[in-house]
């Protein structure tokens, strides 16, 4: 089996392929960047990193957009990691809006953003945590996303409700009264849990740790979503449509958990 890693000028390419040839057995592991490269193997891997409109652009100017449009629609699985999941949708509100691949409807935008409270609010995904009255994102780095503060009492307090449970552990005493105060980029472990069985996540049991890096989350229809995580809100984690997947951690960076999803997903028929 081919399993085809795509070399687009944006992404960690030599981990990802490291990762995958540490778990894998027959399978063959190769850079892929052109079409007909692409269209000759068995499953194809989207690596990315940094902006979403960079990255996309890099696909284009190579062709490799209408490329992997065009495997997709001959039903053979392809897998998305972080900003390359983030390029399976239709768009993204990094740096202005920009249009993805549109394999899989929905879009992107930044933690603490408006339309991320609202889609939070219209899904009711679910959380592990216990709610906070106030939720604040700090950014860290050169990002569009500004320092945000939701406060309950300016939101329907019905509808916020629907918000079921917040991050609440907060990162310096003086916050305590506030509420939660979360720093972007989104850096570290974090929890992830099953919403629904795949075999892309087969023994890694309800829920585990992955390793993640982003700014950025999709929002999509609930009945794609695998996995959740929950940083200030539940946002999707691993989703899933068809023969479409996505991953926003990265599972080369993940030990062993990483090591299960890659094998995982070289082993789906």
């Amino acid at each position: 089996m081919r399993i085809g890693i795509v070399d687009y000028g944006v992404g960690n390419i030599a981990n990802v392929i490291r990762c995958l040839e540490h778990v894998a057995t027959t399978e063959s592991i190769v850079r892929v960047s052109s079409h007909k490269d692409i269209q000759a193997c068995d499953k194809i891997v989207l690596p990315g990193v940094g902006a979403f409109g960079s990255a996309m652009e890099h696909l284009v100017v190579r062709g490799l957009d209408e490329s992997l449009c065009e495997y997709a629609k001959r039903g053979r699985y392809m897998l998305g990691i972080c900003v390359g999941m983030q390029l399976l949708f239709e768009k993204s509100y990094e740096f202005g809006e920009y249009k993805g691949l549109g394999l899989v409807k929905g879009f992107v935008t930044p933690f603490g953003s408006e339309a991320s409270i609202k889609w939070h609010m219209q899904t009711n995904i679910d959380s592990k945590n216990t709610e906070s009255k106030n939720l604040s994102f700090t950014s860290c780095a050169n990002t569009t996303c500004d320092s945000e503060m939701y406060n309950s009492e300016s939101l329907d307090s019905d509808v916020y409700k629907n918000i079921q449970t917040l991050y609440t552990k907060s990162n310096a005493k003086e916050n305590a009264t506030k509420g939660t105060h979360l720093k972007i980029p989104h850096i570290g472990w974090n929890k992830n849990f099953i919403k629904k069985p795949h075999d892309l996540c087969t023994s890694l049991g309800d829920s585990f740790y992955l390793y993640f890096v982003h700014s950025y989350h999709v929002c999509c229809n609930p009945s794609f979503i695998i996995a959740t995580c929950d940083y200030g809100i539940s946002f999707p984690s691993i989703i899933g449509q068809d023969n479409i997947l996505g991953i926003q951690p990265h599972p080369e960076r993940s030990h062993e958990m990483g090591f299960k999803l890659m094998r995982n997903f070289l082993q789906l028929r």
